[in-house]
């Protein structure tokens, strides 16, 4: 245990902090994911909404299209003006579709890091985390996180948290349950 550990666990005993539980972290984690889905649901039309299905359908379709169109003329041997043409249209749509994609998730990561920088930043807590009774402190004062932290908490949680997973992983073998971007904004996440 490094020397900032055992302040912080002298400091948490001192205050008499518990720290959240990691089924309760997760709780929070998909009432917060459900809540940011919705609000970024409300944001879209109907034909936007629409085009969204439509890609994320079409992009497996497409793929096999293309693998099948490829088998053909590995076993054929050659590759003619209408198999080149037919590709050329698969890898048009499978661009297309990989575009509007690409943009619901770019929204999603806007919506995903105002809402949770401005909540922690003003409550010390998201939705989730309120409902479940717990709240992020910054791990040197206790307090609400500064917006900085809030600002690198959510954009760390979602781009190795939301979107690989790999931010949680670290949670059940670090002694105050950190996640990686915890540990990156300086931050723990008690009860409440």
């Amino acid at each position: 245990m490094t020397k900032k550990d055992e302040v912080l666990e002298k400091a948490l005993f001192r205050e008499k902090l518990t720290l959240a539980s990691f089924p309760k972290r997760i709780l929070a984690l998909i009432v917060d994911v459900i809540i940011v889905s919705f609000i970024t649901s409300l944001m879209l039309s109907g034909a936007q909404k629409e085009r969204i299905n439509t890609a994320i359908a079409s992009i497996s379709s497409i793929s096999a299209d293309l693998k099948v169109q490829s088998e053909i003329d590995a076993k054929s041997g050659t590759s003619n003006a209408a198999s080149t043409s037919a590709q050329i249209k698969l890898a048009s749509q499978l661009s297309e579709a990989l575009g509007v994609v690409l943009w619901y998730i770019i929204m999603l990561f806007v919506v995903d890091v105002i809402y949770n920088s401005l909540f922690l930043y003003l409550y010390g807590a998201s939705l989730g985390l309120l409902l479940v009774k717990a709240k992020v402190v910054d791990s040197t004062y206790f307090d609400k996180p500064r917006l900085t932290q809030a600002i690198t908490r959510s954009v760390i949680n979602y781009i190795l948290g939301k979107t690989f997973y790999i931010s949680f992983i670290f949670a059940p073998f670090d002694k105050f349950k950190r996640t990686l971007h915890d540990r990156w904004s300086s931050c723990i996440v008690i009860n409440n």
